[in-house]
């Protein structure tokens, strides 16, 4: 599968980066014959149970992702890095990353950080 025929989004489980709902998110891809999209919600991954369950009634592959915030050491900013799990270990690997992310306590907001 290329990365053209995957369309990645937020939805409205990313309170300020996407207002579309997971049914609106869902609908379309079905109404333009998307063989596959993206879930990739700011910072979580809370509405996938209810996109992958929506995504494969209509006969769409749902992908899993999510963005994160990245700082490395010396660095005065993070970097945002949009991540999409190629397969289950994948996927195991981003939740526990994210997890990872807000327990991370030395920041106000989710965050993981890098040494260089």
């Amino acid at each position: 599968m290329s990365l053209s025929h995957i369309l990645g989004i937020a939805s409205e489980y990313s309170i300020s980066h996407g207002l579309i709902t997971i049914d609106q998110i869902v609908d379309q891809a079905a109404k333009n014959n998307m063989p596959s999209v993206a879930l990739t919600d700011h910072l979580n991954m809370f509405g996938l149970v209810k996109f992958f369950l929506k995504a494969e009634k209509k006969g769409i592959k749902p992908i899993s992702g999510s963005s994160i915030r990245v700082l490395f050491e010396g660095d005065d900013f993070a970097h945002e890095l949009l991540c999409l799990a190629k397969n289950n270990s994948g996927h195991k690997n981003l939740m526990k990353v994210l997890s990872r992310s807000h327990n991370n306590t030395n920041f106000s907001s989710p965050i993981i950080t890098f040494p260089r």
